[in-house]
């Protein structure tokens, strides 16, 4: 990065970006530009040799991946987690991956496919670095979407009975005929490598959401770097809630595209607030005239096709998850009331129906037997808060700064992009984004996700607080240059090191290894049906085979870690597993001495009543019962 900046500096004025004029309303004939002349300024420098270093520097980043993986001592990771144990390469591959896109982003003509393809890097060096230097899927409960698919491409239907998430398996349905479509026998690669992916998918559609709502060349870049530097959250992982963002953001292509209406955007800065607040386009709809949504500049076909895209959108939301649907559908609801969506009032009735079918229909389990997993914390915003920020800040110094640094990334986050929704005010009168952005924070009072709901609201709102940050940052660097090129330079390599350091950081209790992965498999592949296997910490990749045959799930005690010895006889689990995670998640968590769950996984065998029967002399254990 050091190396760069300099360089950077050098780079040539570029003229102001204007945004896009698509809301503009035509006022007169159209008439055509006059075709440029000679040109008769300086000439215009040469984008090659700056071309040339991203490119370099791009292929340094990808070549420095396969040193950063072999470097990296996983046995080491404590309560700082990745970051505390990443080599220098690593950093290295980081640094010169922030570098090539700036360096081509900051030249004389930047071109789109130099910088897509240096994003598909960045991405992978930072939101994919775990991916690579690790030999395994982080994330339990990813193995836990992977036994459900197992689960249901053995069975050739859905179980009943097993887990609220079948109720909505679509997501898992569909990864189900791909697995058996394409011969695998497991999702393992699939598991691994999903992070960099989804989040490359979703900074794509930033891209192009930016381009329409804050024009330009270089903001709509920009906008997608912010949202993979920011994406600190970690719902990329293989999962419903992905693949659910997946499509939400598929559908804003299409809503912002050629379903936003026509508005005049307010250019007169010496409007005061009074004229602003009646005639704003974006937000405040006083007449009929402004509720009927103007029809946009879009051939009447593509509007139909657009429709019938986001209503298949709609569905396949429905059946595959919980929570997503609610969210778009008030984030869709300040559209219609702004009066910037097509049709937007009737999509909203086919998101409503298609959900309330699919809860009615095929959720009927759930919403029969276990209802009360969707009303137990309506109202209890409070329980919300604790449960997101008291209960989880807690832990060694290094989890501490962790989770510290996750607060102020999001505060950050909203920070930037409201400076950004009010340049859009004083510039273009337009107050719609941020507002829509942070729509879903209603969930926080009629939910069933507890803390975590908070992460998902910021997923939400993430794209769209992605395009007012970058906003803010284009009004920072038209002011000065040369002082904006630098902040923009310094704040991408302290954000993406930050990011790094927050996504990898429960690394110490979430990373695991195939050899652990397949002990797991062979314990329960090995478990009579209708018995009981148990772990010793829920971060045990449990539930990654024989879902619906082998009980995986403790009934006495939220984990038998909580009171080792008396839950694991209350439970009689046919057999007990302990992998190192285990040992790790106390470690670093709840202050226990290294080697803890050794002691217990002995304690509970030197009861009687179980064997071991696997142990590796380290942190990975099975205990067999040895009475009936």
């Amino acid at each position: 990065m050091t190396m760069a900046l300099p360089l950077l500096l050098l780079v040539p004025p570029e003229a102001p970006e204007v945004p896009e004029a698509r809301h503009r309303v035509p006022t007169g004939p159209r008439r055509t530009a006059p075709r440029p002349g000679p040109a008769s300024g300086p000439r215009a420098a040469d984008p090659r040799p700056l071309r040339g270093l991203a490119i370099l520097l791009g292929a340094a980043a990808l070549a420095l991946l396969p040193t950063a993986a072999a470097g990296t001592d996983l046995g080491a990771l404590g309560g700082l987690g990745l970051a505390g144990v990443l080599p220098v390469a690593a950093w290295a591959a980081v640094g010169f991956a922030v570098a090539a896109c700036l360096v081509e982003l900051l030249g004389p003509a930047p071109s789109a496919r130099v910088l897509g393809g240096l994003t598909a890097v960045l991405a992978l060096c930072t939101t994919g670095l775990a991916s690579v230097v690790e030999s395994a899927a982080r994330m339990p409960v990813a193995w836990l979407h992977a036994g459900f698919i197992d689960a249901i491409a053995a069975a050739g239907r859905v179980p009943t009975g097993v887990d609220a998430r079948f109720s909505w398996a679509g997501f898992f349905a569909q990864w189900a005929w791909i697995r058996d479509a394409a011969g695998l026998t497991d999702l393992d690669a699939v598991l691994r490598f999903a992070p960099p992916v989804v989040a490359l998918v979703w900074a794509t559609a930033v891209l192009v959401l930016a381009r329409r709502l804050i024009g330009g060349v270089r903001a709509p870049w920009v906008a997608a770097w912010l949202f993979l530097g920011l994406n600190w959250i970690e719902q990329d992982y293989f999962s419903p809630q992905a693949a659910a963002m997946l499509v939400v953001v598929a559908i804003w292509v299409v809503a912002l595209g050629p379903l936003a209406t026509a508005r005049p955007p307010l250019t007169d800065a010496a409007a005061g607030v009074a004229a602003r607040l009646r005639a704003l386009p974006g937000l405040v709809t006083t007449s009929a005239a402004r509720w009927r949504s103007p029809h946009p500049a879009t051939p009447p076909r593509v509007v139909l096709g657009g429709w019938a895209l986001i209503s298949l959108g709609f569905v396949a939301l429905a059946v595959s998850h919980q929570l997503t649907p609610f969210a778009l559908l008030a984030q869709l609801a300040v559209l219609v009331v702004a009066g910037r969506l097509w049709g937007g009032r009737g999509l909203v009735v086919v998101l409503l129906v298609a959900v309330v079918t699919w809860i009615v229909l095929g959720g009927q389990e759930f919403w029969l037997n276990q209802l009360a997993l969707a009303t137990g914390d309506v109202g209890q915003a409070g329980g919300s808060v604790a449960s997101a920020l008291t209960d989880r800040l807690v832990g060694d110094p290094g989890q501490l700064a962790v989770k510290a640094a996750r607060v102020v990334l999001a505060l950050a986050t909203v920070g930037l992009a409201a400076v950004g929704a009010w340049i859009r005010w004083r510039r273009h009168g337009e107050l719609v984004w941020l507002p829509l952005a942070l729509a879903p924070a209603g969930l926080v009072l009629v939910q069933s996700y507890g803390g975590e709901v908070f992460l998902r609201v910021l997923l939400y709102a993430l794209p769209f607080l992605a395009v007012l940050g970058a906003e803010a940052l284009r009004a920072l660097r038209h002011r000065g240059r040369r002082v904006g090129t630098v902040a923009l330079v310094l704040g991408a390599a302290v954000l993406f090191a930050a990011v790094v350091t927050v996504r990898g950081g429960n690394d110490a209790y979430v990373s695991l290894t195939p050899a652990e992965v397949s002990l797991t498999r062979q314990v329960l592949d090995a478990a009579p049906a209708g018995s009981t296997v148990l772990p010793l910490s829920p971060v045990v990749p449990m539930l990654v085979d024989r879902v619906g045959e082998v009980a995986q799930t403790p009934t006495t005690c939220d984990a038998l870690a909580d009171d080792p010895v008396r839950c694991a006889l209350a439970d009689r689990p046919l057999e007990i597993v302990s992998l190192p995670v285990v040992d790790a998640e106390g470690v670093v968590l709840r202050g226990e001495r290294p080697g803890w769950s050794r002691a217990a996984m002995l304690a509970i065998a030197a009861t009687g009543r179980y064997r071991v029967t696997h142990d590796d002399g380290g942190l990975a254990l099975v205990l067999t019962r040895t009475t009936p």
